[in-house]
C-alpha cells in the first residue's frame, strides 16, 4: 500500500488486501450481533478489537497476526454501547509489566451524561468498573506521575472545533474516574467534525481519529505532541487523510487505531461497497506510518513505506 506525503498531509490508498475481518457475531440475536467497531488496542503481538450494537451490547475480540484469526474473549456481552478501547500497562511490585484492557462505554447510544470504564484482563475477565460523570468519546492511559497512574478521557463535544481531554485517576475505592479542572489538554481539531472515533496515546504522539459523514468515505487522523510543554491549545503536528483505493465504496470509515510495539499503525475500517459484497466489512489492517520518539521528547513521523 502506498501513500503520498506532501505539506504534512499523508493521503493513503487503504485497499483491503492483507486484512483481518472481525466477525459480527450470532446473526439474528439482538444482544449478540455486533455490527460496529468502536475501538482497537494492542498488547505485544495481539490486537484487541471492541465491537458494539444499537442494543447497547458490546464484545471484545483478539487477533493474532501469526494465527490470522479472531477469537472472542468476552463470553457474555458487555452491557454498554462501546465507545473506545485502550491498554493499561501497570508495573507490579515484582517489576514485571501487567497489561489490561480499558473499555469505554455508555448506557445508551447517544448518552449525553455519564460514561463507564471497564478494566478487563487480556482473557476478557472484568476486574473493575469506574463511572465517568460526563459523556466521553475517547480513552487512553497517559502516564505515571508521583506514584499515580493517570488517564486521558476525551469529552464528547459534538462538532465543536476544540476538544477537551480530562486527566485523572481510576479510583478503586469509589469506582470513579477522578479528575481536576486544572489537569486537562485542549486540542484544536482540524480534522472532520462529524464524528470523533477515539484517541490513542503511547508515550509519544497522541492520535485523534475523526470521520466525516459515512457516505463521504472521508477520514482523518490528527497527531498531537509536546505535551510536556504547557499550552492553552495544542495544534496537530500532522494530519493523515485516509481514503479507500477506489470510488466503489458507499461507506468507508476508520473506527479505531492503535500502534504495535514497533510503532506501525493499525486501523479498523467499516466499509460498504456498491455491489454489497463488502457490506459493513470490519477490517483490521496495518498501514505504513511509523511513529518514533526523539531524545528531545518530540515526536517524529518517518516516511511511509510499503508493507
Amino acid at each position: 500500500m502506498k501513500g503520498t506525503l506532501k505539506d504534512n498531509f499523508l493521503t493513503l490508498d487503504c485497499n483491503l488486501n492483507n486484512y483481518c475481518i472481525v466477525p459480527d457475531g450470532a446473526e439474528g440475536t439482538v444482544s449478540d450481533y455486533y455490527t460496529d467497531v468502536c475501538g482497537l488496542a494492542s498488547i505485544d503481538k495481539t490486537v484487541y478489537c471492541a465491537k458494539t450494537n444499537t442494543a447497547c451490547k458490546s464484545a471484545i475480540y483478539a487477533y493474532s497476526s501469526s494465527e490470522k484469526r479472531t477469537v472472542r474473549i468476552t463470553d457474555l456481552p458487555l452491557e454498554y454501547y462501546g465507545v473506545d478501547l485502550a491498554v493499561y500497562v501497570k508495573t507490579a511490585e515484582q517489576g514485571e509489566d501487567l497489561s489490561d484492557l480499558l473499555f469505554l462505554g455508555r448506557s445508551s447510544v447517544n448518552g449525553a451524561d455519564k460514561s463507564v470504564i471497564l478494566r478487563l484482563g487480556p482473557d476478557g475477565t472484568v476486574k473493575n468498573s469506574y463511572t465517568v460523570n460526563f459523556a466521553a468519546a475517547g480513552l487512553s492511559f497517559y502516564k505515571t506521575e508521583e506514584g499515580q497512574d493517570l488517564f486521558m478521557v476525551l469529552r464528547d463535544s459534538g462538532d465543536e472545533p476544540n476538544l477537551v481531554i480530562e486527566i485523572g485517576t481510576l479510583d478503586d475505592e469509589t469506582g470513579q474516574f477522578k479528575y481536576t479542572s486544572g489537569d486537562k489538554l485542549n486540542l484544536k481539531n482540524t480534522g472532520y467534525k462529524k464524528h470523533v472515533q477515539g484517541i490513542y496515546y503511547a508515550d509519544g504522539p497522541l492520535l485523534l481519529i475523526t470521520n466525516n459523514a459515512a457516505d463521504t468515505c472521508e477520514n482523518a487522523i490528527m497527531v498531537y505532541s509536546n505535551f510536556y510543554c504547557q499550552k492553552d491549545l495544542y495544534e496537530p503536528i500532522a494530519r493523515f487523510y485516509v481514503k479507500p483505493a477506489s470510488s466503489n465504496y458507499t461507506q468507508f470509515a476508520i473506527k479505531g487505531a492503535c500502534a504495535d510495539e514497533n510503532g506501525i499503525l493499525t486501523v479498523a475500517a467499516d466499509c460498504n461497497d456498491l455491489d454489497g459484497k463488502a457490506a459493513y466489512r470490519d477490517a483490521v489492517k496495518k498501514i505504513p506510518i511509523t511513529f518514533t520518539r526523539s531524545e528531545e521528547h518530540t515526536s517524529e513521523l518517518q516516511s511511509p513505506r510499503t508493507i
